[in-house]
């Protein structure tokens, strides 16, 4: 929704932004800059503030899933009318000529989707397809976050206070826990320049750990607390998969870490 630039004030959110080949951020217009032009109002943390105080803070607030029911149905919605429409495009695009199968968008595609939506596609109504996209798809972010928040609280909730009353019977406790997960997430938000860079640290950590991390970790927990009895070789071969899955996540961080300190783009 904001500008796209090197410094991190002038940045538009970051799923309108792209790494290019020299691990420099390509610039990218984003909604309110075209609409407005440049000033405060695009800067990336306002925006991202102004975004939680008046849309997401209101819905994580929520302390029933059942709340959510008519967000989430709206979030689906806009995610098949971005899908519908940019197959759509593509079909017009191959019909007149303009791009050749297997390609849907022409020579100067982007990787990334969404920025290829900033600049004319050269059919019809254009402009008006720009836009629907670009903020439906802003409002299908925002309509779906509250319900990954609601597990991440309730995840919380479990682990730090596992012997307390159900989060539901406890306002002040849910409200704390919102305001401690929002605050913690918008700061990490405006700390990272680009949600490429974050999916570089998520990609290298979270295929590790749903295939051998939790596993190990499910296994050790259960033969020390539960009714399954761990033998002495499946107890080392669980400390040695533990092991070998933190190894293998520490080095894909710091490949990650020493890639972007050294300009790739990898």
């Amino acid at each position: 929704m904001g500008k796209n630039g090197d410094d991190d004030d002038e940045m538009g959110l970051d799923d309108f932004s792209k790494r290019s080949n020299s691990g420099i951020y390509a610039r990218h217009a984003g909604v309110l800059e075209q609409w407005f032009g440049n000033g405060f109002w695009d800067n990336r943390k306002l925006v991202m503030f102004i975004v939680l105080i008046v849309f997401l803070a209101p819905l994580c607030a929520l302390d029933k899933i059942e709340s959510l029911s008519m967000t989430s149905a709206a979030s689906v919605v806009l995610a098949i009318l971005f899908v519908t429409i940019t197959c759509v495009v593509a079909s017009i695009m191959l019909i007149e000529g303009k791009t050749a199968p297997p390609r849907l968008v022409p020579d100067n595609t982007e990787g990334d989707v969404l920025t290829n939506f900033d600049k004319p596609l050269g059919i019809r109504f254009s402009t008006t397809l720009n836009f629907i996209v670009r903020v439906g798809y802003i409002f299908h972010l925002i309509l779906v976050f509250p319900v990954i928040h609601f597990s991440l609280r309730q995840t919380v909730d479990a682990l730090a206070f596992s012997g307390a009353a159900p989060l539901s019977e406890s306002k002040n406790r849910c409200l704390g826990l919102t305001c401690a997960i929002l605050g913690i997430i918008y700061m990490a938000s405006i700390m990272i320049p680009s949600i490429w860079t974050a999916f570089k640290f998520t990609g290298a950590t979270t295929a590790v750990s749903l295939g051998f991390t939790f596993p190990a970790l499910i296994a050790l927990r259960l033969g020390r607390d539960g009714p399954l009895g761990l033998t002495s070789r499946e107890r080392l071969l669980s400390w040695l998969m533990l092991v070998l899955a933190i190894i293998v996540s520490l080095v894909g961080v710091f490949g990650n870490i020493y890639g972007m300190q050294d300009g790739s783009s990898e």
